[in-house]
């Protein structure tokens, strides 16, 4: 079975320029890992463990970005959306970790694949839309906000 490449549609844009940005380059990057998953010739061991490393330093990233942002105007729901972090963090590293010793295997990655992809549907639908939802009511009584989105979009996009 192929995986169709993950979209950003409207259903999961939040309206906070750097959240969707960052979900738009996961995205991306889920789906070059998606694209040499569903080559049908011997994978390439070293491309798809780059891909993967960089899927989960841009995760680290990315989360911190959301919990330094809900931490610091107060989100109320900030716990329950960091363990949701948590828990794909731990899920994402068990994948690694079965493919680091059991090399890496078509089957496995597709299971990756749809953990990654369910999981971020889920995720945007449920926690990051209402939180973007405080953040752009923040937005209008708190100057540092935007002026720290702006900050940080030209840190995690420089060319923006």
């Amino acid at each position: 079975m192929i995986l169709k490449p993950l979209q950003m549609t409207d259903q999961l844009r939040t309206g906070v320029e750097l959240i969707d940005r960052q979900h738009e380059e996961f995205f991306a990057r889920a789906n070059q890992l998606l694209k040499k998953c569903n080559r049908t010739d011997a994978l390439n061991e070293n491309e798809i463990n780059q891909t993967l490393d960089f899927i989960w330093i841009y995760i680290i990233e990315h989360f911190a970005t959301e919990e330094e942002l809900m931490n610091n105007y107060e989100y109320p729901a900030v716990e329950v959306h960091k363990r949701a972090h948590a828990s794909f963090k731990k899920r994402y590293m068990s994948y690694r970790e079965q493919i680091q010793k059991s090399g890496i295997e078509q089957d496995t990655m597709k299971k990756l694949m749809f953990f990654m992809r369910d999981w971020f549907f889920r995720q945007i639908v449920t926690h990051d839309i209402k939180m973007a939802e405080f953040l752009k009511s923040e937005i209008k009584v708190n100057t540092g906000l935007k002026a720290r989105l702006q900050e940080l979009m030209s840190k995690f996009f420089p060319s923006a």
